[in-house]
């Protein structure tokens, strides 16, 4: 079982299989999901994920892609993969220039 050392809210769910060989803990798996779901990484946020895995059906092997896909249907949410966040601030970037071209300003610092 999990327990962090902090004393706060734990679940059963301890390691998550990447693959047949490999596994991480779940405190490894909570910062991977926060960073993909694109969630602010506050110590509330874990520990909503946490509260979150207590519901997990439990599995003698839990398989990374499928905690992330009962988490994201649950949480309703969906994984921003890295090329789509650049492609996206990129996209966002150009607009401004834009902007504040036709304003007549320059970018601020």
């Amino acid at each position: 079982m999990f327990a962090p050392a902090n004393g706060t809210r734990s679940t059963n769910l301890s390691m998550i299989h990447l693959s047949s060989s490999e596994f991480c803990c779940i405190e490894r798996f909570i910062t991977q999901y926060i960073r993909t779901r694109d969630i602010e990484p506050t110590e509330g946020a874990r520990q909503r994920l946490l509260a979150a895995l207590e519901d997990y059906p439990r599995a003698v092997r839990v398989a990374l892609y499928e905690l992330n896909a009962w988490l994201d249907n649950r949480l309703q949410l969906r994984a921003l993969h890295p090329q789509c966040a650049r492609a996206i601030d990129e996209w966002v970037n150009q607009r401004l220039r834009g902007i504040w071209e036709i304003a007549g300003t320059k970018k601020p610092a």
